[in-house]
């Protein structure tokens, strides 16, 4: 695959370098794990923040939804053998 320059302080560069060295990966590996880790952080932080628009926004919708969810969590509780 050709890669490409990727301009970065010679701290981050030298951070990069060590967990790399650490993790027994390389620099490459680091930089991608690191980046879908980041792409997970930003995918739950725009989800909560829906659910925090939605109980924000409409409230008594919220309560609805809520409500109905315990009650299909409870009927499927009830499904379980004893």
């Amino acid at each position: 695959m050709p890669g490409v320059t990727l301009k970065v302080s010679s701290q981050t560069r030298d951070r990069i370098k060590a967990l790399a060295q650490r993790s027994q990966k390389s620099m490459s590996a680091v930089i991608d794990e690191a980046m879908a880790c980041y792409e997970r952080s930003l995918r739950e932080a725009e989800y909560l923040e829906g659910w925090r628009r939605f109980q924000e926004d409409d409230p008594e919708g919220f309560a609805d939804y809520m409500r109905e969810s315990q009650e299909l969590e409870q009927g499927l509780l009830d499904a379980l053998p004893d």
